[in-house]
């Protein structure tokens, strides 16, 4: 019979044994588990800066809309969109023949209203909407208002801008703003070419005593290079209520001021069917006295300099108005440069935005250069695309000629900094149920567990409140090597730091 070996005595061994080295074991993982790698980072100060992204284009900062009276047509149009325009330059010319058409519509509708207001009559007085100057004035004491409107077409005439113009026709060739002489039978005056037009010049001069309606001779450099009548250059027809002119109060040639007393009345009708008949005889007689003016001179010129946006108008067809106010947009021009960029900005960040804050733009035309803008407006209407709603920010731009309507680019909007405080990266900082904290590390590369409090934060570092010391070094590694990263992405990764890693 085989001898038993023992055993119980390797089993007593091993059992020691693990009671000695075992919890070491799970004591030492445990470490290696809460370490970190001890490549150092040093503490110091740095600018944390929370930035916004987004794409837009380039566009002009205001625009102007051209309005010309309904009921007539576009003869030529001399202009593309996307053309530039200078102040004076004509954009296009009106069809003769239609104005002429418009005009007998709108003084047969007049002359319709005008019997209409001569049902009641009280007294009144007449007075002048805006400053200007008379220059013609047919009414006189005893007169009746709906009388002379018809015979004359207005009780008064006002120069409202404090010039005179006259149409010439020439083929002497003249620059804008070329000084030249106008002379009328007992008078004259120093003028200057206003703007170009088909066959010739608008030359306008000071409304003090030129004579409206007056022959007149233009001289330059001592020779006559023409002749026109003396027009008013913004003129303002005058109307009444009906009743009859009991007392006129200013002459021909004075000034007045915005609501001076022009006539006072008496037998004025007024009733609501009067009022209204007036309001609709009033706007008939400014769509006439601006339908006059352009059949004097058909051209549509542009009254300030800028890109042309849109064009409404169609050469050969009638401007039909969509509401009741008896003008068409046929043009609309972009003025002031192309110094606006409107980007979408997230419902996240658009707390974070408001005016007045700096932004750096780039755009694809110039990508190797940095321009400067600044928040100028937020829209408070969101645009929801599926679970995303986005704002709208409008940023201003300083005129540069060689920016276009249209560039496409990107924004980055400064909407937060702190400058000259102690940052760390957010990849060295951990979490717990007490707070956030780092691996301090002493001269021995020993590891220290560290409470710090944090401020202001973007995706890459993250400033340091408490806890910590300039000069400090604390235990760190890489996003890459999953380390658990503090919350709270604020917007861009923008820093700009001293501190040494």
């Amino acid at each position: 019979m085989k001898k038993r070996r023992k055993v119980w005595p390797i089993v007593l061994i091993i059992v020691l044994l693990a009671v000695l080295f075992i919890p070491r074991f799970f004591e030492n993982s445990k470490k290696q588990e809460a370490a970190v790698p001890v490549s150092g980072y040093t503490v110091g100060r740095g600018d944390v800066e929370v930035t916004i992204t987004g794409s837009g284009m380039l566009e002009s900062a205001d625009t102007m809309e051209i309005n010309l009276p309904e009921g007539v047509k576009m003869d030529t149009i001399f202009v593309k969109e996307g053309d530039v325009v200078q102040a004076g330059d004509a954009l296009a010319v009106l069809d003769r023949n239609s104005l002429e058409y418009r005009v007998a519509e709108l003084s047969a509708e007049l002359s319709s209203l005008d019997r209409e207001l001569g049902s009641r009559r009280l007294n009144g007085t007449i007075k002048t909407p805006v400053k200007g100057r008379i220059k013609y004035q047919p009414a006189g004491e005893d007169d009746d208002v709906v009388e002379v409107v018809n015979r004359y077409g207005a009780l008064a005439i006002l120069s409202t801008d404090g010039m005179m113009q006259v149409a010439l026709q020439t083929d002497k060739g003249l620059s804008v703003n070329t000084e030249v002489t106008v002379k009328w039978n007992d008078g004259s005056a120093a003028g200057k070419v206003a703007s170009r037009m088909d066959g010739g010049y608008l030359i306008t001069l000071d409304d003090d005593k030129a004579p409206y309606q007056g022959q007149a001779e233009v001289f330059y450099d001592g020779e006559t290079i023409g002749s026109g009548m003396l027009e008013i250059h913004a003129p303002l027809a005058v109307f009444g209520n009906g009743g009859t002119i009991k007392q006129l109060h200013y002459k021909v040639g004075a000034k007045v001021q915005a609501d001076a007393t022009l006539f006072t009345l008496e037998n004025e009708p007024a009733t609501d069917h009067y009022r209204q008949a007036l309001a609709d005889r009033n706007e008939k007689a400014e769509q006439l006295q601006r339908i006059l003016v352009y059949q004097k001179n058909p051209h549509v010129v542009s009254p300030v300099s800028g890109t042309v946006n849109v064009i409404s108008a169609v050469e050969g067809k009638k401007l039909q108005s969509e509401d009741q106010s008896g003008e068409v947009n046929a043009f609309t021009l972009g003025t002031g440069g192309a110094t606006k960029m409107t980007v979408s900005v997230d419902e996240l960040d658009i707390p974070k935005v408001v005016p007045g804050q700096k932004a750096e733009l780039t755009l694809d035309a110039f990508s190797s250069e940095k321009f400067t803008a600044e928040v100028e407006r937020i829209s408070h209407v969101g645009t929801a695309s599926g679970s995303i709603t986005t704002y709208a920010a409008d940023l201003k731009l300083p005129y540069d000629e060689r920016l276009l309507a249209g560039m496409n680019g990107s924004a980055v909007i400064l909407s937060d900094s702190v400058q000259n405080v102690l940052v760390v990266p957010l990849g060295a900082i951990y979490e717990d149920a007490d707070g956030s904290y780092v691996y301090v590390l002493d001269s021995a590369n020993e590891q220290k567990k560290t409470y710090i409090t944090t401020g202001l934060s973007n995706s890459s570092h993250a400033e340091v409140t408490g806890g910590l010391n300039e000069g400090d070094r604390i235990a760190y590694e890489s996003a890459s090597s999953g380390l658990h990263m503090m919350g709270g992405y604020m917007g861009g990764s923008m820093y700009n730091g001293r501190s040494g890693q």
